[in-house]
């Protein structure tokens, strides 16, 4: 079975234009076919200026055409995160201005991050036209609504790794304090419906083989 895999690069691992070629031939050559580029400079604080995002996305699109590949970049929009604004509606102007910026020097998609609210979401669709990306965080909109909205793409982060460890670390905890078994108990699936789960995992799988 095979599954497109895409890679977050931060900001990618290197201030040059030279470190940025090197990370991106050594991330196609790893098999790797979408990336997530941010335009951070520090956390909470500056936005790495327009013009040199912009080279940098330019330069990730050139070095991918040349291996051979057109490497899915999801150019990641940080002036929710930031704070250089006093305002929503100023972040929201400075998410449309480099949107349409990134768009243009070659990113196939835009991932404002930070914004998970109806009325937020909803500007930024109404005015920017590449496909949206956003991080389904525990107070984001319901999958449901995001579609409504008209959000192509959704980033699920830390939060299910995290949710599933902080499940083992309760466990871990309870036996380590010799206590009860109660957390054995709490949202666990039953004997038949991890059979059911399991024996549907099979049959995907042994589908997924035979196409």
């Amino acid at each position: 079975m095979e599954i497109p895999v895409t890679a977050d690069i931060e900001s990618g691992f290197g201030d040059s234009i030279s470190m940025l070629k090197e990370t991106i031939v050594h991330v196609i050559d790893s098999g790797v076919v979408g990336i997530n580029i941010e335009d951070s400079l520090e956390e909470g604080s500056l936005l790495r200026p327009l013009d040199e995002q912009c080279e940098r996305i330019a330069v990730i699109r050139e070095v991918s055409n040349k291996q051979g590949l057109h490497l899915v970049i999801n150019a990641r929009v940080d002036c929710f995160l930031s704070d250089i604004f006093s305002t929503q509606e100023e972040r929201i102007e400075e998410a449309v201005v480099r949107a349409k910026a990134y768009a243009e020097a070659g990113a196939d998609c835009i991932y404002p991050m930070g914004p998970s609210d109806q009325e937020t979401l909803m500007a930024l669709r109404n005015r920017i036209t590449s496909p949206l990306n956003i991080l389904a965080s525990s107070d984001a909109e319901s999958l449901t609504m995001l579609k409504e909205i008209g959000i192509n793409r959704v980033s699920f982060g830390p939060y299910i790794f995290r949710s599933c460890l902080k499940k083992f670390v309760d466990i871990a905890n309870a036996l380590r304090l010799l206590g009860n078994y109660e957390c054995f108990s709490k949202e666990m699936m039953t004997r038949a419906e991890t059979n059911e789960f399991l024996s549907h995992q099979s049959e995907s799988y042994q589908i997924n083989n035979r196409t």
